[in-house]
């Protein structure tokens, strides 16, 4: 009912914003960004609903789709991963309506049928994990992971043999690889040194990063904005509140001059460690600064927002601008 009209007519209902949340479901770094699509939509805009919706379902520019929703129903049939169908599926879809009313809307009888068979003559045999080595494997999974639930590595970590290990990650967001110091430190351990952590090991989310003391007296250059709200920004670089408390300043000037511009007006409390280019037209310097904090310049002109790696940003940052995007990163 009421759907919204969003740019080149396209239309945003139910069903977009649906497919916007799943998306922001993902990583706690997307939720202020649907908080601030959603807060937008109410107000007639739905351009941050279609895009987070468009990223998750590979929409592109164009208008055309990559293939990531088709190929993946026809991998899990070819290894023998098949969701058989209930013996009563209207049975089912009322309990699903009962549990999850919202995200069961677009649900019908007929989606929880065994598509397996419509894809292949004869059912596939399940790629069944096994492992009878010495070399250690570090299984991890999380506690509030919405699209692989911790059961499935705790199932995971049974089948590899005593060669395995599970850690349990206390916290949110789909893949522990590197959104978690504890993690990290104990992957590095087992690649560098062949060690597992004990059984029953757990790991905890980092804490935040609050917003230090000293930001307040950060320069504030000529010709560079004040802080603006662009929580998609900081998603698409991957900053969330645990790597380190993040702002956004919009300008026009060249990278050069915005560099230039804070390095020279910096206290002598911050001094530059390096300056690397991240991702192709996005330039970082890093310096470090006052109670064990590193402070990040990262700019991003309009050609940085053309190319793969910033595609999910695109349109964010309006036509002709260069993003500023300031950070306090933990040390």
């Amino acid at each position: 009912e009421n759907p919204l009209t969003g740019p080149d007519d396209r239309i945003v209902n139910q069903s977009t914003m649906f497919t916007a949340t799943i998306a922001a479901m993902y990583s706690d770094i997307s939720w202020p960004d649907l908080a601030a699509s959603l807060l937008d939509a109410e107000d007639g805009t739905p351009d941050g609903i279609l895009r987070m919706a468009d990223g998750i379902t590979g929409r592109e520019p164009d208008g055309t789709y990559q293939n990531i929703a088709e190929s993946g129903p026809v991998i899990r049939c070819a290894s023998g991963i098949v969701q058989e169908t209930p013996d009563d599926p209207e049975s089912l879809l009322a309990e699903l309506r009962k549990i999850a009313p919202r995200f069961s809307l677009d649900i019908r009888s007929e989606d929880l049928r065994n598509l397996c068979e419509e894809m292949l003559d004869d059912p596939a045999d399940a790629v069944v994990p096994s492992y009878d080595g010495e070399a250690p494997i570090l299984v991890t999974g999380g506690t509030n992971d919405p699209a692989t639930p911790l059961r499935w590595a705790e199932e995971l970590d049974e089948l590899l043999g005593p060669s395995s290990t599970l850690v349990q990650f206390n916290g949110e967001g789909h893949g522990q690889i590197i959104g978690s110091k504890c993690i990290t430190k104990l992957e590095g351990a087992v690649l560098a040194d062949l060690e597992l952590p004990e059984e029953g090991t757990e790991c905890d989310a980092d804490p935040k990063v609050e917003r230090p003391e000293w930001w307040d007296d950060l320069p504030s250059p000529r010709g560079i904005s004040e802080a603006q709200s662009l929580p998609a920004l900081l998603a698409a670089f991957g900053l969330s509140s645990s790597v380190g408390y993040g702002e956004v300043r919009l300008t026009e000037l060249p990278t050069e001059d915005v560099l230039e511009a804070f390095g020279s007006e910096l206290s002598a409390d911050f001094e530059q460690v390096t300056e690397t280019e991240i991702v192709p037209d996005v330039t970082a310097r890093y310096y470090s600064a006052p109670n064990d904090l590193f402070f990040l310049v990262l700019v991003a002109p309009p050609s940085a927002f053309e190319g793969k790696d910033l595609e999910s940003a695109r349109g964010i940052v309006p036509d002709g601008k260069t993003a500023v995007v300031l950070v306090a990163l933990d040390a």
